[in-house]
């Protein structure tokens, strides 16, 4: 049986352009799409791929995106007397597309979510011991596992598909 290859392809952390990234800039200077990207970059060794001459059908590319990501913000949205609260836990969303490295045509797309449990996210993230500067690192390290952890879903399915 001939092996297999996977190669990388493109990747990246889509912008985000939802409402929740404002909130989250109030109380972390973090660039969470950077950052994202230069972790997937650093952790994920797959070689780039050969050129398409030399490729055989055997040969995949896999893109990887990180099309949602969230810190986790836990504050206030004061309205004068009235106090409403801001919750939410960090979390990431990975999609890959695999395609034959001969043909370009796509022959596998996939998903893998992660989000942190509310009792973690309350026993890590909110102490008000935390100092901002401490806070802001400690959310930037759990991002990381959990896209860290999205990652190994996506590759653990993607090598039972192409068995």
């Amino acid at each position: 049986m001939t092996r297999r290859r996977i190669f990388l392809g493109t990747v990246a952390a889509v912008p985000r352009t939802d409402f929740k990234r404002h909130v989250e800039r109030l109380s972390s200077h973090l660039d969470t799409d950077e950052v994202l990207q230069q972790h997937l970059a650093a952790t994920f060794q797959l070689a780039p791929p050969p050129a398409a001459r030399d490729a055989t059908v055997h040969d995949y590319v896999m893109d990887l995106f990180v099309v949602r990501h969230q810190l986790g913000e836990a504050s206030e949205l004061s309205l004068g007397d009235l106090g409403l609260p801001l919750l939410w836990r960090p979390g990431v969303e990975v999609r890959s597309s695999i395609r034959a490295l001969a043909s370009g045509r796509t022959v596998l797309e996939l998903t893998a979510g992660k989000t942190m449990a509310w009792g973690e996210f309350f026993r890590r993230a909110l102490p008000i011991s935390l100092r901002p500067g401490r806070r802001e690192a400690l959310l930037r390290e759990d991002l990381k596992g959990l896209l860290d952890e999205a990652v190994l879903d996506i590759l653990e399915q993607a090598a039972a598909e192409l068995r």
